[in-house]
C-alpha cells in the first residue's frame, strides 16, 4: 500500500511540474496549431492563436494576421451575396414586367392570336454543350395544349413574334414540367422560305445558340447575307410566315455539289432565353409578320 501511495504522489508531482514547464506548453501550442492546419475553422484558429504565445511572438502575429484576413474574406463574401440577391430580385422584377407586357399584348391582339396563348418562364435548362441551347423546361402547361405546339418570343421593340421552338413533352416529375425543343437543336428540321424570292430550303440546328445551317438551296440561288428567313407554308409543325432569322454567310458550293448552303443567325439568343409564349396551332387566324 505504501509503495502505491508513494507512486501516486510521485506521478502527481511529476505532472504538476510538467504542467508548469515550457515543454508542456509548447506541446499544447503545437497541438492547437496542428488542429488548425488540418481543420482551418474559426474555432481552431482562435485556439491556435490563444496558445501561440507559448511558441514565439511571430506565431501569434501570423495567426492574428490570418484571422484578420479571414474576417475580410467573410465580409467580402457577405457583400457579394447581398449584391447577387439584389441582382436576382431585379431580374425577377424584369421577368414579371416582361410577362405582364406579353399578356397585355396577347389580350389586345386576341383576334389575331386567339384566346389560348400561354406566356411561360424558363425554369430549367438541360446540361451539356449542345443541350443548353437545344432543350428547356417550364412550369406545366394546361392539358389542352397539345404536344408540338409552337413556342415564340415576343420582341417588345418591334411587337412581333419570332420562332423559338416547339413543345415536345410533359415531364412526369414533381412538380410537373413542360419541355421545349429549340430551333437550334441538332435534331430540329424545319422547312423555310428564303428572302424575297421565297425559295424553299431546309433549316437545321447545329446545337449552337447563334448559328443554324440552311441546306438544299438551289445552286444558282440569289440568296445573299441579310436575307430574311421565315417558316414556309409546307411546314406541318409551324404556321407560315413566322420570322426565324437572317442569312449570315453563304457557303459557295463545290462543282460536284448539287445544292448550296448558308449559315443563318436566329433572331433570338436561345442560350439566354428566359421567357416563351406558347400558342397552339393550327390556327387559321395566326399568321407571321415582317421580321425586324
Amino acid at each position: 500500500m505504501k509503495k502505491d501511495f508513494y507512486w501516486a504522489i510521485g506521478c502527481s508531482l511529476f505532472l504538476m511540474v510538467m504542467a508548469h514547464s515550457g515543454v508542456t506548453r509548447r506541446i499544447v501550442a503545437l497541438r492547437a496549431l496542428t488542429y488548425y492546419l488540418i481543420y482551418p475553422t474559426t474555432q481552431t484558429l482562435l485556439s491556435a492563436f490563444r496558445y501561440a504565445g507559448f511558441l514565439s511572438g511571430s506565431w501569434r502575429e501570423t495567426l492574428a494576421a490570418r484571422y484578420y484576413w479571414d474576417q475580410l474574406q467573410r465580409e467580402q463574401m457577405r457583400q457579394n451575396l447581398e449584391a447577387l440577391d439584389s441582382l436576382v430580385l431585379k431580374r425577377q422584377e424584369e421577368l414579371i414586367n416582361e410577362l405582364q407586357y406579353q399578356e397585355d399584348y396577347l389580350k389586345t391582339h386576341s383576334t389575331i392570336f386567339g384566346a389560348s396563348a400561354y406566356p411561360v418562364v424558363i425554369t430549367q435548362r438541360m446540361l451539356g454543350e449542345q443541350s443548353w441551347s437545344s432543350l428547356a423546361c417550364s412550369s406545366h402547361l394546361p392539358g389542352e395544349v397539345q404536344e408540338s405546339a409552337p413556342a415564340y418570343q415576343l420582341l417588345s421593340d418591334h411587337s412581333i413574334f419570332v420562332l423559338a421552338g416547339h413543345l415536345i413533352s410533359d415531364q412526369e416529375s414533381q412538380p410537373r414540367q413542360s419541355c421545349y425543343e429549340f430551333i437550334t437543336s441538332p435534331r430540329h428540321r424545319i422547312s423555310v422560305s428564303v428572302g424575297d424570292s421565297g425559295e424553299i430550303a431546309l433549316l437545321r440546328g447545329l446545337g449552337r445558340p447563334d448559328r443554324m445551317i440552311l441546306e438544299y438551296l438551289p445552286k444558282q440561288s440569289p440568296v445573299r447575307p441579310g436575307a430574311e428567313i421565315h417558316t414556309s407554308a409546307s411546314s406541318s409543325l409551324y404556321p407560315p410566315g413566322i420570322p426565324v432569322g437572317v442569312v449570315d454567310e453563304v457557303i459557295e458550293p463545290l462543282v460536284t455539289e448539287m445544292f448550296a448552303r448558308a449559315y443563318v443567325r436566329p433572331y433570338l439568343d436561345l442560350g439566354r432565353l428566359e421567357t416563351l409564349v406558347v400558342i397552339p396551332w393550327p390556327s387559321q387566324s395566326f399568321q407571321g409578320t415582317s421580321a425586324p
